[in-house]
């Protein structure tokens, strides 16, 4: 990742510590990636529509399907 600051990786981090806290008997890990996944990309699709055209949305779902791939 690249223009990334000093706490950059602590807050991801302490979001892979919630859905760390999420997994329980009833609910695996694939449920919680699931969930996680949804409400992250609900949150993109937010960032996405502040003010964007239709052809700068289209570029930002692009972008963040590009970095998804990357972390992976």
């Amino acid at each position: 990742m690249k223009d990334v600051d000093d706490e950059f990786y602590g807050r991801a981090d302490a979001h892979i510590h919630l859905a760390n806290d999420q997994i329980s008997d009833g609910i695996g890990r694939g449920k919680v990636s699931a969930f996680f996944m949804y409400g992250m990309s609900r949150f993109c699709a937010y960032v996405s529509a502040m003010g964007l055209t239709l052809v700068r949305k289209w570029r930002s779902i692009e972008y963040f399907m590009e970095q998804f791939k990357l972390c992976l």
